[in-house]
């Protein structure tokens, strides 16, 4: 009695703490039971079926008639409805879809003897239409999700479909390469990239950067998703915009995919136009998505893995002094840049002495410039301009992610999940010179809970517990060894920064997300 005591006073604390934001992932399915007069039907027992995982749940039509599945995962299901006296109802193949309220009214007949009235809802949109919310977006079905060809299988850009997601551009954009990763955020209905909600299983994935997704999922691993705009109630948040991830889960039947995406430039054909073979690109994106039983119609299993490589030459062009600049002769700049010789200042009249012909002696060069400058290249030509150097770094993109979820029914009335995400998706981005190149280092873990608990035909309780772990942030490109070589082992200030160390500026996030009770 204690520790029954001691666990719904731990969720009511969680509940108080912890800063709840939207959750949603889930559907819904209700409707009334009638007669053929129109007569509302009461005690009338009412099996809701998922199709794939054959996991039933039950409720009966109260005094008005009504039933409802108050909290169900998006899918293919199957209603059934009987009562002593009367003809059974049986609507077939009917799909719900995430965030729905979907009604499913049944119309039972008298009948002679026993039978049922079947009805067939794989064919029509009928059951798609959401005429009780004023909530607009467009949902991103299985089928495209699976089907619709995609370059580099970002999720994201399925939801250009949508009508109300364009990619970010301009300053927005700016704002997204912050991270590296600039693909991993959209614009909703006209509102800022940073604007967007990202929910995956009802858990908020925002990044701590730029407002992007910390989570780019494979696409395997999605069931379905919608992108959400307009008017939402309270429990959907504040944001204007929201992208809302369902994830797949396992079934009675086991299923899945191996891939693999290869492009190199040895695949691709030189512009009619350029007299130079193309450069040095290689991608690679490949692997695998599994689910199953291990207990049928009661626990499953599916999991993911997906890798890719990208590893490429960019062009990258700059303005440097020429070779004679390296060695202290500026005499290409006369007549309209003079350097003159500090060591010449006449304290009295503020004047200086330029030097002969514009050329410093290479013994007034400091040895550490001179060493320095090893690590520069000299631009073209007899003065400095614009893009007068130029050359190709290897830029690299790699990224790892894996997906695990299992399912478990207890009963009718009460269902579990757990899910956890990995993601660790390094970027370096070369500079022209060693040392001035950026990487940004990405990691991302996300744990997942839920457990629907139907108390009745119009109470549920729905309790989601999330935490998210996100680490994302930039830093130089480094050169072992570089403060010795310039002979540099004192510092005047108080920084103990390394010249051979990058700066780093790590950002992370954690979040936890409580428990949700809900009254329909």
């Amino acid at each position: 009695m204690c520790r029954c005591d001691f666990f719904f006073a731990l969720l009511l604390v969680l509940g108080a703490s912890v800063g709840l934001r939207a959750q949603s992932g889930t559907s819904s399915v209700q409707g009334t039971v009638t007669d053929k007069s129109g007569a509302v039907v009461s005690g009338a027992d009412v099996v809701l079926t998922n199709n794939a995982t054959g996991v039933r749940m039950a409720s009966k039509s109260d005094y008005a008639g009504s039933y409802s599945f108050p909290t169900i995962n998006p899918g293919l299901y199957t209603l059934e409805v009987a009562r002593q006296g009367v003809a059974g109802y049986k609507i077939t193949a009917f799909t719900v879809i995430v965030g729905q309220h979907q009604v499913q009214n049944a119309k039972l007949q008298v009948a002679a003897s026993a039978e049922t009235i079947t009805v067939d809802a794989s064919v029509g949109l009928s059951n798609i239409l959401e005429t009780e919310s004023n909530d607009l977006g467009g949902v991103i079905g299985p089928k495209s999700v699976e089907n619709l060809p995609l370059n580099g299988r970002n999720y994201l850009q399925l939801s250009l479909l949508s009508g109300a997601a364009t990619t970010p551009s301009g300053a927005a954009a700016g704002a997204t390469s912050q991270t590296g990763h600039p693909l991993l955020a959209i614009n909703v209905a006209g509102n800022e990239p940073d604007y967007t909600m990202y929910l995956i299983n009802g858990i908020e994935a925002v990044g701590s950067r730029a407002g992007n997704t910390s989570l780019n999922i494979d696409t395997g691993a999605i069931d379905q998703f919608e992108v959400h705009y307009g008017f939402f109630m309270p429990d959907m948040g504040p944001n204007p915009g929201i992208v809302d991830v369902v994830t797949k889960s396992g079934g009675n039947h086991m299923h899945g995919e191996m891939y693999e995406y290869v492009r190199t430039n040895q695949m691709q054909s030189r512009d009619y136009f350029s007299t130079t073979a193309p450069g040095k690109y290689h991608q690679d994106q490949f692997g695998f998505n599994v689910g199953g039983p291990i207990l049928r119609n009661k626990l499953f299993y599916f999991a993911s893995y997906e890798a890719y490589r990208q590893n490429q030459q960019v062009l990258i062009n700059g303005e440097s002094p020429t070779a004679a600049m390296f060695t202290g002769d500026f005499s290409a700049l006369l007549p309209n840049t003079v350097i003159y010789d500090p060591a010449t200042l006449n304290t009295v009249t503020g004047q200086r002495q330029p030097f002969a012909g514009n050329i410093i002696p290479k013994a007034r060069i400091s040895s550490n410039i001179q060493g320095l400058l090893n690590y520069y290249l000299p631009g073209s030509g007899t003065v400095p301009s614009a893009n007068n150097i130029g050359g190709n770094r290897p830029y690299t993109f790699n990224s790892d992610q894996f997906m695990g979820r299992v399912d478990y029914t207890l009963n009718e009335k009460n269902q579990i999940f757990a899910q956890g995400n990995w993601l660790n998706s390094p970027v370096n981005s070369p500079g022209l010179y060693p040392s001035t190149g950026t990487a940004y280092p990405m990691d991302t873990e996300l744990v997942n809970l839920g457990w629907n608990w139907t108390v009745s035909s119009n109470k549920v309780n729905e309790l989601r517990l999330g935490m998210m772990r996100d680490s994302v942030f930039d830093e130089g490109a480094a050169v072992p060894g570089l403060q010795n070589q310039l002979n540099i082992n004192r510092y005047r200030r108080c920084e103990r920064r390394s010249f051979d160390r990058p700066l780093q500026r790590p950002e992370r996030i954690w979040r936890l997300h409580g428990p949700d009770w809900r009254h329909r």
